[in-house]
């Protein structure tokens, strides 16, 4: 697991992240079948952000730009609510989990790292790391590396993104 990763590993399974994230339970729908409306995004944080920049915290600041997108219900979850802000009422009806983590990663618990990541890898909800969460243990576990940049390789490869949905309201 302290191997190096090369840019190939990082940037691919960043994208395979970011396309689940994108389009979560909805991308593997069959046609024609019912969705529950609207889909819901719930944007996490750890509460450490600087009050002067995000007064009503990080989480809220992002979940305001996404408030616009149609058919989305936006939410946010905080690590100092009860159950780490992510029961398993609001994470089993999450399509987009979006986190944000800084300072407290260690104070995830390990039980609420392994329910995010079953619903992952299990196609039921993208996942979207931003900042600092690259150390996150979520997002270690999620990609199966120590997501440090000591660890990254330039292995000189090249990688090409292809936007499947050009018109979806993400992209």
């Amino acid at each position: 697991m302290n191997e190096p990763i090369s840019r190939r590993t990082l940037l691919g399974g960043s994208l395979a992240l970011a396309g689940g994230a994108l389009f979560g339970r909805a991308a593997s729908a069959v046609p024609g079948a019912k969705r529950k409306a609207p889909r819901r995004v719930v944007v996490w944080s750890e509460g450490t952000a600087p009050k002067n920049v995000y007064p009503n915290d990080v989480n809220a600041a992002i979940a305001e730009g996404l408030k616009p997108l149609k058919n989305w219900e936006v939410v946010t979850a905080s690590i100092n609510d009860a159950d780490q802000g992510l029961p398993d009422s609001v994470l089993s009806n999450t399509d987009v989990l979006i986190w944000w983590g800084h300072q407290r990663h260690g104070d995830v618990k390990d039980e609420l790292v392994d329910r995010v990541v079953q619903r992952v890898k299990s196609g039921e909800m993208g996942f979207i790391a931003t900042h600092s969460a690259h150390y996150s243990k979520t997002l270690k576990a999620i990609l199966g590396t120590p997501c440090g940049w000591s660890y990254y390789t330039d292995d000189g490869a090249k990688l090409e993104v292809v936007v499947k949905a050009p018109t979806h309201p993400i992209a």
